[in-house]
């Protein structure tokens, strides 16, 4: 598999690269920051989907993190789930989207956090999802 942005939308491509690169890896998911899903690899339809809105919640959880500290900001990296069967990683991955990760819960987070930024870092240019409306603030 070639490491080039083929020359269509569907990003599909990016997230099976994750996956292949992560011998835990098990699923991944690019979804908007208001849930709807846009690209995904290594589940169905149903299963992406669902992922996609526990990963845009897990998101605006870390968001609400109070910052009440002078040093404290609203910017969410990563978020981590770590469950007996699973670790799930959410991280920002442009404005107004989010990519999650599903791994075995053997996978080593460092080593997934490093894949997960420097493949989001290629084509963060191109994962932006658009404004929906005039008024939306920025979202990271």
């Amino acid at each position: 598999m070639t490491t080039t942005e083929p020359a269509t939308n569907d990003l599909s491509w990016l997230l099976d690269r994750i996956v292949q690169r992560l011998p835990d890896a098990r699923a991944a998911v690019l979804t908007s920051t208001d849930g709807i899903r846009a690209h995904h690899t290594g589940v169905d339809i149903d299963d992406a989907d669902r992922l996609a809105a526990l990963a845009v919640s897990l998101f605006a959880l870390a968001r609400g993190i109070d910052s009440s500290a002078a040093h404290s900001t609203d910017v969410v990296r990563q978020v981590i789930v770590e469950r007996d069967d699973a670790l799930l990683f959410v991280a920002s991955a442009a404005p107004r989207t989010v990519v999650a990760l599903l791994t075995s819960p053997s996978a080593d987070p460092g080593l997934v956090g490093h894949e997960m930024a420097q493949a989001i870092a290629a084509v963060s240019k191109h994962l932006a999802t658009p404004s929906r409306s005039p008024d939306d603030e920025l979202e990271r």
